[in-house]
């Protein structure tokens, strides 16, 4: 009989002590997680792209600016005459991203800007670069592949992935 007291005393020593929440998980209990933000896919609208500009460098830009615009628009078409009109971008309220695939020495070249996507570390912007095939058919003379898009302001980072 002695030994059933103990045990029914052992467990409900065991049980009140269950009751008690430590510090720890009360704080814990009360600590919401942040919510994580979902990718949202960025629209893009194309302004231009081609085979040929006066742009010969390999290069990203993210345009936030009207002087920038008009200095990237120049030297795109620094070739062309007459020089087509400066298309009106928004800054207020819109951005100017452009990808260039530097000079090539034929064609069958080209460089599109397939998606931009803003997570919460900032905004991925890919794009997809098309070479001829080795040995290949492609047309003889040189090739400045580029394209430009506008999308709605971004305010994270916006940073650049290249795919083939």
């Amino acid at each position: 009989m002695f030994n059933y007291l103990s045990l029914l005393l052992v467990i409900l020593c065991l049980c009140v002590g269950c009751d008690k929440p430590n510090k720890s998980s009360e704080q814990t209990k009360n600590v919401e997680p942040k919510p994580q933000m979902k990718e949202k896919k960025v629209e893009l609208t194309t302004i231009s792209q081609g085979a040929n500009s006066g742009h010969n460098e390999k290069k990203d830009y993210t345009i936030t600016n009207e002087d920038d615009w008009k200095k990237l628009w120049a030297q795109v078409h620094a070739n062309v005459e007459p020089k087509p009109e400066l298309p009106k971008v928004d800054f207020g309220k819109e951005i100017v991203i452009a990808a260039f695939k530097g000079q090539h020495s034929s064609g069958g070249h080209s460089i599109t800007i397939t998606e931009a996507m803003i997570k919460s570390d900032g905004c991925t912007v890919q794009i997809k670069e098309v070479s001829p095939d080795p040995g290949g058919m492609m047309s003889m003379g040189f090739s400045q592949p580029y394209h430009i898009v506008k999308t709605p302001k971004i305010e994270q980072k916006v940073t650049f992935k290249h795919m083939p």
